[in-house]
């Protein structure tokens, strides 16, 4: 059996997992927005879906913040970071009577921590994931989030759990831990 966590472990099975494993049965999980038509032609995996619930979490932030026009939304141009970035994509047009966005994407640490400093009463920043910026820089996950935190003088809401505790106040947050605790149920099973 292999698990797998992540979009690129995903894809980097659907395209080698038979030239290097033969049949092995694949259980995944960590792979964002995954829809059934990802395992056509595939035999022998199944899987977690990771789906963060953006929606959910921006209207959580409008109702508790009522005064909000504007919403700061951190994503990096990870695999990740583009899907998260094309669900961000699909869903904003439901808020665009309610709330203005700005995206901070295809940018430096420098630009983002500099975007985030000294914003007005009425934005909220909306953090994703940073964890690769234009420059190629890697950061660590903890360390993207608490150096936002560290200069951000508004509330800063997120999509995943590893954030919480490092700079985001919440959101309606996935969880890496069940996503492999289910994962390795249904490896059992398998």
């Amino acid at each position: 059996l292999i698990i797998c966590s992540d979009d690129n472990a995903f894809n980097f099975l659907k395209q080698y997992r038979d030239k290097l494993f033969g049949p092995t049965p694949v259980v995944f999980c960590g792979v964002n927005f995954f829809k059934p038509q990802d395992l056509d032609g595939l035999k022998g995996y199944t899987g977690v879906n990771e789906e963060t619930d953006m929606a959910g979490s921006l209207e959580m932030v409008l109702s508790i913040h009522r005064g909000v026009k504007k919403i700061v939304l951190i994503v990096d141009t990870t695999t990740t970071g583009k899907k998260v970035y094309e669900r961000f994509l699909e869903l904003r047009s439901k808020f665009q009577d309610r709330v203005t966005f700005s995206v901070l994407k295809d940018v430096s640490r420098d630009q983002v921590l500099k975007a985030v400093t000294k914003l007005p009463s009425d934005t909220i920043v909306y953090y994703t994931l940073f964890f690769r910026d234009i420059e190629g820089k890697f950061i660590e996950y903890d360390e993207s989030i608490a150096m936002v935190a560290d200069v951000c003088n508004r509330p800063i809401y997120g999509t995943w759990d590893f954030s919480l505790g490092s700079g985001i106040v919440g959101g309606l947050l996935a969880s890496g831990y069940f996503q492999g605790f289910t994962a390795g149920e249904m490896g059992t099973r398998v």
